[in-house]
């Protein structure tokens, strides 16, 4: 297959190069005419009234043509010539069906006379039968190039160029845009008129796949903002083409972006802003010229592409970092700058409205004795509360050591133990105090809670005070 390749790319590639130089051989340029249809140029006189001659049907694809016919009755055998002007007929060789003849003339820029004779068995002492011939003016023949279309690929820099297939092509040739100058060719697989094309013998291209419209390439390295244009020229059987009337496929250039208003143009850091603008589609850079540190590509903090999306052709959005204009590029050119974007000072959150609670717990005991027991559980729950900062519910234990001591409760004096708790955080509001020994008894008791205040309650003996 690689010598094959190589032959028919060295032939295109001279006759692309040289255009001034005659070409003795393959490819040849045809005129691009439609097939002439089916016509018949003379039928001769049979050498006898029982040689009927055939009525025969033809098929051309390229610089392939096929004949067929419906058995003639009592012919024993067949003749197929091909002639061209002043020329010596070739004698051709019948297909496997027996009525029906494959060919594909040396040169598709000549006509050809077809003759198809069907002959009798002798007769009468004769040495040659009767016979009947019927004969056709083909060509020249039209050797015709796919027209194509491009796509844009995955990146502004790469395309796809598609083509329909023709049959009875064994390559094409394109050149253009990222391709060689002398083009490139790629070889569809081995083609016999009779049996259609075979990987086996010389397998179709890798580069060659199916695509938009049948065929199709990659192209990668593109300038996208220019015009971007392939030729495609198909070679078919004896490597002949049709080199003045090549198919054509083109790709634009990527229109130029624009930027032309920003909102918000103020806020904190990481506002989230709105560009707009035209072609915002390949948009490859988004920065920011920083006014705070005298702007330019050296103090431009570039956005991570986690930090600006482009979200249709007119819109794109951004995260601001810092004061200055946003700055948008397109691969190869610059779609312009935004008006300055001014970072303003967020202000600090408000401080959380709460108050705080001291808990006291205690019981009556001769001065100087020894304070045993618990621990006793504290528990505060929240009742009618406003905010939305310190509603939780609290809780703690409370030990007692020591001697009892003098307390005053409730504005008289007395002697006891007694232990204290403070709690912090609390919303303004209700809340209610619970405290005693576990599995024993309890006391409770309403506490007003106020913002920036701390309030007190004393359980004794059971009791609230």
């Amino acid at each position: 297959m690689s010598q094959i390749k190589h032959l028919l790319f060295l032939a295109i590639a001279f006759s692309l190069c040289n255009p001034g130089v005659a070409q003795t051989g393959p490819p040849h340029t045809v005129p691009k005419t439609p097939l002439p249809i089916k016509k018949p140029v003379g039928r001769p006189t049979p050498s006898c009234n029982t040689g009927p001659w055939p009525s025969t049907t033809f098929s051309s694809h390229g610089n392939e043509v096929h004949f067929w016919w419906d058995p003639v009755p009592g012919a024993v055998s067949y003749i197929i010539d091909r002639a061209a002007p002043n020329q010596t007929p070739v004698r051709l060789t019948l297909d496997a069906s027996g009525v029906g003849v494959w060919d594909v003339p040396p040169d598709p820029s000549v006509a050809y006379k077809y003759s198809v004779t069907a002959m009798q068995p002798p007769a009468n002492g004769k040495a040659i039968g009767c016979h009947g011939t019927t004969s056709y003016l083909l060509g020249p023949f039209t050797l015709a190039n796919p027209s194509g279309q491009a796509t844009r690929g995955n990146d502004p820099t790469s395309a796809t160029v598609s083509w329909a297939p023709a049959t009875a092509v064994i390559a094409y040739v394109v050149w253009g845009s990222g391709l060689p100058n002398v083009g490139e060719t790629f070889t569809v697989g081995t083609y016999t008129p009779q049996n259609g094309y075979s990987s086996i013998a010389s397998p179709m291209d890798p580069a060659l796949h199916q695509g938009t419209l049948g065929w199709s390439i990659d192209v990668t390295g593109l300038n996208p903002n220019v015009f971007n244009w392939w030729k495609i020229l198909a070679i078919y059987a004896n490597g002949y083409a049709d080199q003045q009337h090549p198919g054509f496929a083109g790709l634009d250039a990527i229109p130029h972006c624009t930027i032309t208003s920003i909102s918000p143009t103020s806020g904190p850091v990481d506002t989230k802003v709105t560009l707009t603008g035209t072609n915002l589609v390949w948009v490859t850079r988004v920065g920011q010229y920083s006014t705070d540190r005298g702007g330019g590509p050296d103090a431009d903090p570039i956005l991570s592409p986690a930090e600006w999306t482009s979200v249709s052709p007119t819109l794109l959005t951004a995260t601001a970092l810092v004061s200055g204009t946003f700055n948008v590029s397109q691969v190869n050119s610059v779609c312009g700058e935004t008006t300055p974007f001014v970072l303003t000072t967020q202000p600090p959150p408000p401080t959380p409205q709460v108050g705080a609670l001291t808990v006291s717990f205690g019981f009556t005991a001769g001065q100087g004795e020894t304070c045993q027991g618990g621990p006793v559980g504290v528990a505060v729950q929240p009742q009618h509360v406003s905010g939305n900062v310190g509603t939780t519910a609290l809780q703690s234990q409370l030990s007692f050591s020591g001697l009892a001591s003098p307390v005053t409760v409730s504005g008289q004096q007395t002697s006891g133990c007694i232990a204290t708790h403070l709690f912090g955080n609390m919303a303004p509001g209700t809340w209610t105090v619970t405290a005693g020994i576990p599995g024993g008894a309890a006391a409770s008791c309403a506490v007003a809670i106020s913002a920036n205040q701390f309030a007190k309650t004393l359980i004794w003996d059971l009791k609230c005070f």
